[in-house]
């Protein structure tokens, strides 16, 4: 019996020393889920899936938790007593100002359809890009879909920040990619854009 547990404290100590030899390995793990547009954007498939998403994200900003379900209540074309969305606060009668502040009351239904308008132009300039400096191949009906898409896209995201808000970028494949230098223009430049 007491040679039994000494047999299983040396073996539990021996495991312990190997474990603690086996964390001190240098090991080099490539982080797959790090960015990498490389990898990302490698096929011609990529490119054409990342431009096709940008019509779901310019889908949301008009309905979900965008703007325009609060909009729709101010309008009288629908009524909705509830708090969802900025419905009440938005459908109060005299009509308040827009709460655009940080903290400010419903602020994310005022800045969510900023985002996803945005989500769907960065995606359709990058997709641009791409097939603009021939990194990928899509062929010539592939290319001319996809370009007409994304100009399509991009007239939409911008016709669509025009109407919501007073300003707003103006931003697309021929600019370059540091937004440092993006000025905010007046919603009839953005929708002339």
């Amino acid at each position: 019996m007491w040679q039994n547990k000494t047999t299983r404290a040396t073996s539990g100590l021996a495991a312990l020393l190997l474990i603690g030899m086996a964390g001190c390995a240098d090991l080099e793990v490539k982080n797959p889920n790090a960015p990498d547009a490389e990898r990302a954007l490698a096929s011609s498939d990529d490119v054409e899936a990342l431009m096709a998403g940008a019509y779901d994200s310019w889908l949301k900003m008009l309905r979900w938790a965008g703007p325009t379900n609060f909009i729709s209540n101010m309008t009288f074309e629908h009524s909705s007593p509830w708090a969802n969305f900025g419905h009440e606060y938005y459908g109060r009668i005299p009509r308040i100002p827009s709460a655009n502040v940080a903290g400010g009351n419903s602020v994310g239904n005022l800045t969510y359809a900023w985002t996803k308008a945005y989500q769907a132009i960065s995606a359709v300039r990058t997709g641009l890009v791409e097939i603009n400096a021939e990194t990928i191949d899509l062929g010539t009906d592939r290319t001319l879909r996809a370009r007409a898409f994304g100009k399509y896209m991009l007239g939409l995201a911008h016709g669509s920040l025009a109407l919501l808000y007073d300003s707003a970028f103006i931003y697309d494949e021929t600019m370059d990619a540091e937004l440092e230098n993006l000025e905010l223009k007046g919603h009839a430049d953005v929708m002339t854009a």
